[in-house]
């Protein structure tokens, strides 16, 4: 059987709905849009991690970021995993950053002065160039003086420069080696402890058992971090 054509009243009714159907997603993503515009440039800050620039949170005001990297500082220092200028503040309009991880200052190279023997050097183990104190009382050019100063040593044999020459064959180099693997599981461990703690508080999607295991588990974390600082200063003694 065949099928009815639409008259041309039903077209035009079916043509301006829709038009108007159109008209209405059209306006109703238009306004999506414009509501999304106006909270990004609400937020004019973020605060991040300058290690790996992974966002943290966003502030409306510089004054109020600023406080709140204050807080995760304190909170750091509290569990014992503080690192200065870990965390920055950026600007979103000018992706500046403002609380920028500031640059090492370079170190003076301290000439020494007078010759080294080394193989007398190999029997003892003297410290780098730098500030000493002395002893209280002490004899200097004949006289006994007895208030204690400060000098600058950079004489050889009473200095080692770069890698320590007192190290003779009776050093266990197996104890410098555990030393620098402790170093680097510290480093590891508050890195850890950093990105569990960014995570929980990014915590839209967890479930109540993901917050407990996760809080579970920067507990854990600490408990080894702290068994670490303990093992790598007792390390320190044997060196």
């Amino acid at each position: 059987m065949p099928t009815k054509k639409p008259s041309a009243k039903q077209l035009a009714a079916r043509a301006k709905f829709v038009k108007m159907v159109r008209a209405k997603a059209a306006k109703s993503k238009a306004a999506k849009k414009k509501t999304l515009k106006s909270m990004i440039s609400k937020y004019k800050y973020i605060i991040q991690d300058s290690e790996a620039g992974n966002f943290i949170d966003k502030y409306i005001t510089l004054n109020e970021a600023k406080k709140e990297l204050l807080k995760f500082e304190a909170q750091d220092k509290k569990d014992g995993i503080y690192k200065p200028y870990f965390y920055e503040i950026k600007n979103l309009n000018n992706k500046n950053i403002v609380g920028a991880v500031k640059k090492a200052a370079k170190k003076k190279t301290i000439k020494q002065t007078g010759s080294s023997n080394k193989v007398y050097d190999k029997r003892l183990q003297a410290l780098k160039p730098g500030k000493r104190k002395t002893a209280n009382p002490h004899k200097y050019r004949g006289k006994t003086i007895k208030k204690s100063t400060t000098y600058t040593e950079n004489r050889e044999n009473r200095t080692d420069k770069g890698r320590l020459l007192g190290i003779g064959k009776t050093f266990n180099f197996k104890y410098l080696k555990e030393y620098e693997n402790i170093q680097k599981n510290i480093l590891a461990s508050e890195i850890t402890i950093r990105q569990m703690k960014i995570s929980l508080k990014q915590s839209k999607y967890f479930t109540p058992f993901d917050k407990i295991r996760t809080k579970k588990n920067i507990k854990n974390e600490q408990k080894y971090l702290a068994e670490q600082k303990i093992h790598l200063k007792e390390l320190k003694k044997l060196l």
